[in-house]
């Protein structure tokens, strides 16, 4: 499933308006990561994705040059092999190369310096920003797709994995029967984070305190994991045992969209639920319902924040 065109035109055409409304002084803005390149030229290449103040976009092929014209609608598909050869396309193409955007979070040190020597006395400006706010308008084409991931999400963990979790499953054993279900349901495997040094492989399925495990992730969810080496997925060592609660938080991804679902289940009759982790739980849900009526467009997502926080304090 490709991108069509006029999907792509759209993107264009919005981060063009805020190209003029945010950094006008620009004529442009190079974009380095995989993720937004993909997003803007529908090819997830290595390369370069030049974006102009106006007129169509150049997408540079470091590598994977036929595949990018196998798969994008974009006509500017040129290969380069080094940031020279870029600065040198952009000048002969008309563009003034005083000041551009860079998309900063998606290049590394020693890449950035390649390309400030070979741009010379470029002034480059951080327009992550305004790539970011690009993305997150999203079409119907979009939301047709993410409703369709939502929905096979949540079948898997409202409906189908159920009916397999029993008593003495190792969280790894859960780990692969999460695995095979998704898989049959459409899941692509991938799930992508743009926070720099941030990775997920199947997410995070922890049985009781396991869940408290100390974690580098940046999220509330801790786990053994696999291996120091791999510490996603859940342990073979940690078993599932009755009174024990079961928390698997997880994404599932469709054509480079994915959701994002934690589901907790307990192992046991439901009245053997301790009332603090049943308080609890009930105050998710409610913080949940918060935010899902409040955040609409125009809302301050620092503000929701600020309002849970202040529910939270407010909680027995």
């Amino acid at each position: 499933m490709n991108t069509p065109i006029a999907e792509l035109q759209s993107r264009w055409r919005r981060c063009q308006s805020l190209i003029v409304k945010l950094q006008p002084e620009i004529s442009g803005v190079l974009v380095f990561s995989r993720l937004n390149i993909f997003y803007y030229a529908g090819s997830f290449i290595n390369g370069v994705l030049w974006i102009p103040i106006e007129g169509v976009p150049t997408l540079f092929c470091r590598r994977g040059v036929e595949r990018a014209r196998l798969e994008s609608s974009l006509d500017n598909i040129v290969e380069f092999g080094s940031y020279k050869d870029i600065a040198t396309t952009l000048l002969d193409s008309g563009f003034s190369l005083e000041s551009c955007g860079a998309e900063m979070n998606g290049l590394s040190w020693a890449l950035s310096k390649s390309l400030k020597k070979h741009f010379g006395n470029t002034n480059f400006l951080s327009s992550d920003g305004l790539l970011a706010m690009t993305r997150s308008r999203k079409s119907e084409w979009e939301l047709a797709i993410m409703r369709d991931v939502g929905a096979k999400h949540h079948r898997c963990l409202t409906r189908r994995l159920p009916t397999h979790l029993k008593r003495g499953m190792s969280e790894l054993e859960i780990g692969h029967k999460i695995s095979d279900i998704y898989f049959s349901e459409g899941h692509q495997g991938m799930l992508r984070m743009e926070s720099f040094g941030e990775e997920i492989f199947q997410g995070h399925i922890a049985v009781g305190e396991s869940a408290n495990y100390p974690s580098v992730f940046n999220g509330p969810v801790g786990l053994q994991g696999v291996h120091p080496a791999t510490p996603f997925m859940g342990s073979e060592d940690v078993i599932w045992k009755k009174g024990q609660p079961l928390t698997i938080d997880n994404g599932f991804s469709i054509a480079g969209y994915q959701t994002d679902k934690t589901q907790v289940y307990w192992l046991g009759n439901e009245t053997t639920i301790p009332d603090n982790a049943q308080s609890a739980h009930n105050f998710c849900l409610e913080v949940q319902q918060m935010i899902a009526e409040e955040l609409k467009p125009g809302s301050i997502p620092g503000e929701l924040y600020a309002k849970s926080i202040e529910m939270a304090k407010k909680t027995p």
